[in-house]
């Protein structure tokens, strides 16, 4: 079902002309629009489907190292990352406050660490090098409905 055809169906079931919404008062097109896409948020955060799912691969650079972090990838929902590896090594996340005890108490430590908070995700530095992939895994972000012929499909 497209985007237009789920707020024609909308306007049906609310019993509203969708080919006349422009005379109606009590709802626009563009609220239409708006109550689906919430339906499609609270469909997509319901619980943990298989096809949320998301893997993101990214190439580590000199920028990581010294910063000993990364941004989360804009098409994955910030705090939903439960796996990463890097060099095709998995990495143990840890709370972010054992994360920053761990290296501090050794700051040379390559033990496969990695941590997030808010829009940081923060890897060991120590534990790979420049070029190598970091597969990300975590829920992508919920599809955004706004063209007419955007496909209403979960």
């Amino acid at each position: 079902m497209t985007f237009d055809e789920s707020k024609a169906e909308l306007a049906r079931k609310l019993d509203i002309n969708y080919d006349d919404i422009a005379n109606n008062d009590l709802f626009s097109a563009e609220d239409l629009g708006a109550y689906i896409q919430l339906a499609v948020l609270e469909a997509w955060d319901y619980k943990p489907w298989p096809f949320a799912r998301k893997a993101k691969t990214v190439t580590t650079t000199s920028d990581m190292i010294a910063s000993g972090y990364l941004d989360c990838p804009s098409d994955l929902m910030l705090g939903s990352i439960y796996r990463v590896k890097v060099g095709g090594k998995r990495f143990s996340k840890l709370d972010f406050d054992d994360y920053e005890n761990a290296l501090e108490d050794d700051s040379t430590s390559t033990d496969r660490l990695w941590s997030d908070w808010e829009t940081y995700i923060f890897i060991n530095p120590s534990a790979y090098s420049v070029g190598a992939t970091a597969d990300l895994f975590g829920k992508a972000m919920a599809p955004a409905l706004s063209g007419s012929s955007d496909l209403f499909a979960l």
